[in-house]
């Protein structure tokens, strides 16, 4: 276990792994208990799931249109592809490594 630094207040701890959002809590025992955790499990997400599909698809999730006289529309789908790989890469660790089953 990783030594704790007692300049802060409270423990940051307790918080994290009683988060309803299940990266955040894997990430507190993987980096902060030194946990061995399964990654992967992540892929099962539905937020990930919605993310993965819609940049296999390059498909837009949130830009609606675009405007041709600055991109095509072709320009804003591959645009948004890795815009949704960057979220399953920050914000939950998944990377080709991290296989979904």
């Amino acid at each position: 276990m990783k030594k704790r630094s007692n300049a802060l207040r409270y423990d940051p701890i307790p918080p994290l792994l009683a988060s309803e959002d299940p990266a955040i809590v894997l990430f507190a025992e993987r980096d902060l208990l030194d946990k061995t955790v399964q990654v992967e499990n992540l892929w099962q997400l539905p937020e990930v799931q919605k993310n993965s599909q819609a940049a296999k698809a390059g498909r837009l999730l949130g830009l609606p249109g675009g405007k041709e006289n600055i991109r095509s529309a072709e320009n804003y789908n591959q645009l948004e592809t890795y815009r949704n790989i960057g979220v399953l890469v920050e914000e939950y660790g998944l990377t080709k490594n991290t296989r979904h089953s």
